[in-house]
């Protein structure tokens, strides 16, 4: 079975599991639960302490945004280091 651009399947699937070690692959999903989590927690508490009709509604959604945007960045920064010495 042949893939797009003619890649064959079986080709493509012996490289990835020869570069994707199970390590890599289970520390991505614990990363993106906590990053799932961490924008959920910070867009209700934005959301639920919303106050001025609907310009205090977009306010608080820019506000979110940008909170989320940082967090995550940092967040995964310290996650990164916390993976890489307890992993590697």
């Amino acid at each position: 079975m042949y893939l797009e651009r003619g890649a064959d399947m079986y080709a493509y699937w012996n490289i990835t599991t020869y570069w994707v070690v199970p390590k890599d692959f289970l520390t991505g999903v614990a990363k993106s639960i906590f990053f799932g989590a961490l924008v959920t927690l910070i867009g209700c508490y934005n959301g639920l302490s919303t106050e001025g009709g609907t310009e205090g509604l977009g306010r608080a959604t820019t506000a979110t945004v940008v909170h989320v945007t940082m967090a995550v960045i940092v967040s995964d920064f310290f996650l990164t280091k916390l993976f890489l010495t307890l992993f590697y």
